[in-house]
């Protein structure tokens, strides 16, 4: 009897060391600016890396963040790149990053110097030799568009050129395997082997979402066709935007915006000045009479149009009055009282590598 309940014993504290484990929630830090200077908050909205960078980014898939370090010699401004950690601790770098791209499922993201675009790794290795005169980041195919000779092709892992050079326009090959590209003006779709499967013949052409669809745009109208090129939702919108995970995409009729589903039934009858793709939490921004709120996939207002802008990141909902931005919860009260002057999404500016304070 004492060895079944020493091993029930443990057995309960082995699962509550687990439960605890599990309990622990990732940290997020969300790159925040005030007066000219950013920093990392947490989702609290407490500072977690001061601002003191003259331009910060999201935490990349490396666990390191880009940012700008400005440093003042004698009167002049120097800035250089930098990969920080979470800790705020500085790792420098020589390669110049393309702002705003993450490293990819294989471990590598653009940059650029003065010979062109390449590739490297987590590591900050170069794996792929600067040469491009653009480069897009790896799809989960393993393919990247890059331009040469002012044509786009693709390449692989390892810069190998797998389909030509030869597209006046190239997309990222969605899950399906599909690619839009532009040929004489009209964009298509390819495989990964560079086959046309869907032959240039629309205005635009979008990437396919998960539902297999994408939205194209033939003389001046929006539509929807699926991955054999079959129009499956009439070209009728003045607007239309790509499905979100939930099977609704935003579009808009006589200057109204709502939602269809994907039979193209309207599901939320437009109404807003704009309205933008539902997000993680369930809940898409939405423009109305000037102000921004939230209605969840049912169009019911969940957060009232009031504030002046609204961003969604990793279910954390910043709000922005008065030119300031917080945090507020999902019934529209601040969280976190506006004080910053931008979050998450911060403009990438110009620098000089040499230039009077």
């Amino acid at each position: 009897m004492k060895v079944r309940l020493l091993i029930a014993g443990l057995l309960i504290s082995a699962i509550s060391l687990h439960a605890q484990k599990s309990s622990k929630t990732e940290q997020i830090l969300i790159p925040a600016e005030v007066n000219g200077r950013c920093g990392y908050i947490d989702q609290t909205g407490k500072w977690i890396i001061q601002p003191k960078y003259y331009y910060a980014e999201n935490f990349a898939k490396n666990g390191l963040a880009r940012a700008i370090v400005m440093t003042n010699n004698n009167g002049y401004a120097f800035s250089h790149d930098c990969w920080i950690d979470k800790t705020g601790k500085e790792i420098p770098q020589t390669l110049k990053f393309e702002y705003g791209k993450d490293f990819a499922d294989n471990g590598l993201a653009p940059f650029y110097n003065k010979n062109g675009y390449g590739y490297f790794d987590t590591k900050n290795n170069i794996v792929i030799t600067p040469q491009f005169e653009y480069a897009c980041s790896f799809a989960k195919n393993g393919l990247a568009a890059v331009k040469i000779k002012d044509k786009y092709g693709y390449i692989d892992k390892t810069g190998k050129i797998v389909i030509e050079p030869q597209f006046e326009g190239a997309n990222e090959f969605a899950a399906n395997g599909l690619a839009a590209v532009k040929i004489k003006g009209k964009n298509g779709y390819i495989d990964k082997t560079g086959k046309i499967v869907i032959e240039p013949q629309f205005d635009f052409a979008n990437e396919f979402a998960s539902n297999d669809l994408a939205d194209v745009r033939i003389k001046g109208k929006d539509g929807y066709i699926d991955k054999t090129g079959r129009i499956v939702i009439e070209p009728q919108f003045d607007f239309a935007n790509k499905f979100s995970d939930n099977g609704l995409a935003a579009i808009k009729i006589n200057n109204k915006h709502g939602y269809i589903d994907k039979t193209g039934n309207i599901v939320i009858k437009p109404q807003f000045d704009y309205a933008f793709q539902f997000q993680s939490n369930g809940l898409a921004c939405i423009h109305l009479n000037g102000k921004t709120g939230c209605i969840d996939k049912t169009g019911k207002i969940i957060i009232e149009p009031k504030f002046d802008d609204i961003r969604i990141y990793k279910n954390i909902i910043f709000a922005q009055t008065k030119g300031k931005w917080g945090i507020i919860d999902k019934t529209g009260n601040f969280i976190k009282s506006p004080e910053f002057d931008n979050v998450v999404e911060l403009g990438v500016p110009i620098v000089q590598e040499e230039c009077p304070f």
